[in-house]
Order: C-alpha cells, then structure tokens, then sequence
C-alpha cells in the first residue's frame, strides 16, 4: 500500500505538469501554471502519505518505481507513434497517448491505494481519527516486515495542538531534532536536481551512440538514473542498518561529497572533456552515481526522521524533513536552469 501512495504521489506530479503543458497558454503562463499545479500536488500528498505510510522505505520505493514507468512508457510511445525516428506530427500523437496513459494510471493507482486503505482497519482508524499520530502508533500491531525498528516499536499519541503558536513551537522543537536529516534531504535533492537530467541530456551524443539522436539520448539519461534509484531504494535490510548505525552527520557529509558530480557532469557536457562515445559514457556513469547515491541517502536519512524525532513531535518532525526536499527541488531546478542558460543549451550538435 505504501508503494502505490509513493507511485500515485509521483504520477499525479507529472500528470499536473503535463496538463499545464498542454494548456492553450503562452509559454511564461504555461510554466507558471506547471509550477503551481505541481507543487499543489506534492503539497497536499507528500506529508500527508509519508505520515500515513508506516514504511517509509516502501513509501520510497514506490515513488522511485513510478519514475520507471513513466520513463518506459514515453519510451513505448514514442516507438509506436514512428518508430525509432518519429516526425514532429508523430511525436505529438505520443505526447497525447503518453498523457492519456499517465491519467488513467494515476487514477488506478490512487483506486489501488483507496481500496488497501479500506481492507486495513488499523490504517483506516488510525486515517479517520488520530491522523498521523494515530497511524505511527498502530504500527507496532499492524507487523509489517518493511517497518524500520524505530517505527515498528510504534509511538503514543500526543494532544492536538489548536494554536498557531504551539504548532510553531512544536514544528521549532522539531527542527531542533531532526534538522540534520532534514538539511541531507535538501542537499540530496538539490543536488540531484542541479545535475540532471536536462544538462547532462542536453549533451551531444557522439561516436557509436550518436545513431539513438537527442531524443533517444534524453531518454537513455533519465532511464539510467531512474533505474539505478529505483534498485537502489529495495535494498531494506541495508537501508535499516545504515539509517539505524550511521550518523546523521555523516549522513549530511556524504550528501555534500556528492555535490563533486555535479561540476564533473557540467564539464562533460561543455567544455566536453572526453570527445567521442566515451564522453557519453561518462556521463551515464556519472548519472548511475549520482542515482545511486541519491537511492540510498535520501531514502536512508529519512528513516532517521522517525528516531530522531521525539514520539510527540514525530508529525512535525516528518513536516520538516519534507520541507527540506521541497527546497533542495527548489534550488536544485533553479541551478540547473541557470546554469544551462549560461552554457547556452542546447547545444549545436552536428
């Protein structure tokens, strides 16, 4: 149940940004109308499924999953809409298909959740009355073998907070305990953001790969890094370890050792360091690193959200560590948008 929230949280994000594309708007309205449809999305499902998902690794995955469909389905498309080289008319056939596919798997994977949510009493108590609170403290009787130890041991419930003052001071306490996990989502995601997919996508494919063309190449970029995340987040009984023994602080201090691939990933790209089809694969391998990594520690320091945060703060707790992938997504997109402006891509790739 926990991998068809993180699917269906993940789907309905690109269906917004697709509808707003398709809308009959200038350029300018139609990426401002991406944004806001897109982030209204994440921020009515992100901390509302996180808290609600008793495994959060689960949750992980299942949001990782859904970059690979949607990723194999553009990729089907495309191929039945004009084959390996399809024409401008043709790709717009396969961008309407593609839409179509992500709506109605969208809407089956939220039925899908709807119905797992009704066949499990605990979660469905836990959803109608106490909330997320309610659902952490169901989870030690609900047994499931994806539970980290931490969560699995489950949690009291604490009063309601009326205020705006005690929700502050309670989301201040929360910061206080886990802003190290909270600061590894957004250096994680910032980084991440900042790297790919658009600039190393961008980058002109030469030597045996050149046959695939840009089109094929941006989708060999996001299939790898997709790939890669997504194996990357089932490994659990090593995410438990390195959630429950590691650091947080070495946590952050890997999160910041990956920010190397970003520059390495911009100057594979312009000023192209190796020429020919072995400039390609280093970016792809820079990619799967960078995949990788962000599979592991993103997944990973949000585990530590759960033992960090005291019992009655865990809701705020989760608040803030969502917060801090919303501003490493934030920051990240932005980087990379400057940054392509300044290397003015795309490029002229003969």
């Amino acid at each position: 149940m926990s991998q068809a929230a993180g699917f269906s949280r993940r789907v309905l994000g690109a269906c917004c940004v697709n509808a707003a594309d398709a809308a009959p708007l200038s350029p300018g309205g139609r990426r401002t109308a991406m944004t806001i449809l897109a982030a209204l999305a994440q921020l009515l499902l992100e901390p509302a499924l996180f808290g609600l998902a008793t495994a959060t690794q689960a949750m992980m995955v299942g949001n990782a999953s859904a970059g690979v469909v949607v990723v194999a389905a553009s990729a089907l498309t495309r191929l039945a809409a004009g084959g390996a080289a399809p024409s401008g008319a043709q790709l717009g056939i396969a961008a309407r298909a593609f839409f179509g596919l992500q709506v109605a798997s969208s809407a089956a994977s939220c039925a899908l959740y709807l119905v797992a949510l009704r066949r499990s009493p605990r979660l469905l108590a836990a959803a109608r009355g106490a909330g997320r609170r309610g659902a952490a403290s169901s989870a030690s009787a609900i047994g499931s073998p994806l539970l980290t130890p931490d969560v699995a041991r489950g949690a009291g419930e604490a009063p309601p907070r009326s205020g705006w003052r005690e929700r502050g001071a309670a989301v201040r306490a929360a910061a206080g305990a886990v802003w190290l996990p909270a600061a590894c989502q957004a250096l994680c995601f910032g980084t991440t953001l900042a790297a790919w997919p658009s600039i190393p996508g961008a980058a002109c494919v030469e030597g045996g790969l050149a046959r695939l063309g840009q089109g094929w190449w941006f989708t060999l970029v996001v299939l790898v890094y997709n790939v890669v995340d997504f194996a990357a987040r089932l490994h659990l009984p090593l995410l438990q370890r390195l959630a429950a023994r590691a650091r947080p602080r070495s946590c952050l201090a890997a999160c910041a050792a990956r920010t190397l691939l970003v520059p390495l990933i911009y100057a594979c790209v312009r000023p192209r360091l190796v020429h020919g089809m072995g400039g390609n694969v280093v970016l792809l391998l820079a990619t799967a690193l960078l995949a990788l990594s962000n599979g592991v520690l993103a997944t990973a320091s949000m585990m530590q959200v759960a033992r960090l945060a005291p019992e009655e703060l865990r809701e705020e707790g989760v608040d803030v560590a969502v917060a801090g992938v919303y501003f490493g997504l934030a920051a990240g997109a932005t980087v990379s948008w400057a940054v392509g402006r300044a290397m003015q891509l795309p490029l002229a790739c003969g």
